[in-house]
């Protein structure tokens, strides 16, 4: 099981060394965002969606611990535990939280290209722990043939300015479907400066490749490399 080696991959963003922030997504239900309260313990308060489940209310919280590998949970609550039972959840690292946008319905979505960096875990579920008078649970790998996985999916967004034209390139490293994507497009000032344009209405380019045999370097330093081969791939497309 490594949701350990998830949550302790990295706590900076690998593009800009901003702090990351940690967030529980309960399939088709509660978005959470964590507060680490010390190292290795977070309290993750319901954030995103809570007019999907109305038993969840703004004041619950989960405890979750991680320590020595081993993961335990505790609720606020009886019936937040038992509604926890109900879902499969996975989690998922942020740069930047303006990168989570709130839609109609009280739902979200992420848009990477101000999130800046994404990690997330692959799918988890609720078990108790075998001592049945414990109150204490465990997170357990759905599919236990992905059950070695550390990250699901790890998405940079990179962004160069040329003039009054930003290049925007987007790659997402995924482990589980063992390949890479990259999106590519451009914006002008005028588009960012209209109020109703929207990035995503882009016709991108999107390319599919191999998964890359080690994580791109993304530092200040090593960004323009990773640029020129990025151009590389998108010349040959």
């Amino acid at each position: 099981m490594r949701l350990p080696d998830f949550l302790n991959f990295n706590s900076r963003c690998p593009i800009c060394n901003n702090p990351l922030t940690l967030y529980m997504q309960w399939v088709n239900s509660i978005g959470w965002k964590a507060e680490m309260i010390e190292e290795g313990s977070w309290a993750f308060h319901p954030k995103m969606g809570l007019n999907k489940d109305k038993t969840i209310e703004s004041g619950d919280y989960m405890l979750l611990t991680s320590k020595l590998g081993q993961i335990r949970t505790n609720f606020s609550t009886n019936k937040l535990r038992n509604e926890g039972k109900k879902f499969h959840m996975y989690f998922y690292y942020l740069c930047n939280p303006d990168g989570i946008k709130k839609t109609t319905w009280g739902d979200y979505k992420i848009n990477i290209y101000k999130g800046c960096y994404y990690r997330a875990s692959t799918l988890f579920e609720f078990q108790r722990d075998d001592d049945q008078e414990s109150k204490n649970w465990s997170i357990q790998v759905v599919d236990n043939e992905r059950k070695d996985i550390i990250n699901k999916h790890e998405t940079y967004s990179f962004k160069k300015k040329n003039n009054d034209v930003e290049k925007v390139y987007i790659l997402d490293l995924d482990w589980e479907k063992v390949k890479t994507s990259l999106w590519f497009y451009t914006v002008t000032d005028a588009q960012a400066a209209d109020k109703n344009f929207k990035a995503e209405d882009i016709n991108d380019l999107h390319r599919e490749l191999p998964l890359l045999k080690k994580r791109p370097k993304v530092g200040p330093g090593d960004r323009e490399k990773l640029i020129d081969r990025l151009e590389t791939w998108i010349i040959m497309s």
